[in-house]
């Protein structure tokens, strides 16, 4: 399944500061005529976990971001204060559940030039290697294939209601039902890196090495990996349909072995 650019509904508000817009702000720069195409993985840990991202994480991620700011503007004590709240963020973040373990490599990268460019910048880093991710952003991208319609207009409608509820399991059924394909969009940080780098940041701030600080934080920034997994939509008419032909092939079987039944007693009664 191809996907489109247009982010068409927002798990976390995408500003400025959020991760998957910073992820996708970065893939702008690169070739995005090398899109690729990705398969559904129903068992796909980002899959999983998309209905339930890192609220610490993702506040983790967004003071790291601002201390960098507070740094550049030199408001040093706000950029202390800031990363001591990403590093209680983070630790919080380790037991809340939403953390994955996954390999790089495994993963599915919704543009193959910045997955070369990613591998030339970190040539050393081993991406087949198992690691912890925290998703902390989340988008939902509707298929290319996608066609303004009534019906399409009302399921992305509730979508959103269900979206603003807090619901986005439910928002995902109602953009199957109604046929529409979609991707999962998960930006993801390796939480023990991510973890380290905060922690080396505090440490260069409180010895004044604001420079060595900012690349620190850098690397946090970098460090995101967004992982697409595509859901191909089954509209709910097809859905009924099959259900029904269900239904009607255990009628026929029920109504087969209660004839084959009768015809044993049958033969059963005249032989006596």
């Amino acid at each position: 399944m191809k996907s489109r650019s247009l982010l068409a509904l927002t798990l976390v508000a995408a500003t400025a500061l959020s991760p998957v817009a910073y992820a996708a702000s970065q893939m702008d720069k690169q070739d995005t005529a090398a899109a690729t195409t990705q398969s559904t993985e129903a068992n796909d840990p980002a899959m999983k976990d998309f209905a339930k991202l890192s609220n610490d994480g993702f506040q983790a991620f967004r003071n790291v971001q601002m201390a960098r700011l507070a740094i550049f503007d030199g408001r040093t004590d706000e950029a202390k204060t800031l990363l001591d709240q990403a590093q209680s963020s983070l630790k919080t973040a380790k037991s809340d559940g939403t953390a994955f373990e996954k390999a790089e490599a495994d993963m599915k990268q919704p543009n193959a030039q910045m997955q070369k460019t990613a591998d030339a910048s970190n040539a050393k880093s081993d991406k087949s290697e198992v690691k912890t991710w925290l998703p902390i952003d989340g988008q939902i991208i509707l298929g290319e294939d996608y066609t303004v319609t009534p019906e399409n207009n009302a399921a992305i409608s509730k979508a959103n209601v269900a979206l603003k509820a807090g619901d986005k399991s439910g928002a995902v059924e109602q953009l199957k039902l109604a046929g529409i394909d979609m991707s999962f969009a998960t930006a993801l940080v390796p939480l023990d890196q991510a973890t380290q780098d905060v922690d080396q940041a505090v440490k260069d701030v409180d010895a004044g090495k604001y420079y060595e600080a900012n690349l620190d934080l850098k690397k946090v920034q970098d460090g995101v990996v967004v992982d697409v997994v595509d859901v191909v939509g089954t509209p709910q008419a097809q859905a009924d349909k099959t259900a029904s032909a269900k239904t009607d092939d255990h009628g026929k079987m029920a109504t087969q072995q209660a004839s084959a039944q009768t015809g044993k007693e049958a033969a059963t009664q005249k032989t006596n």
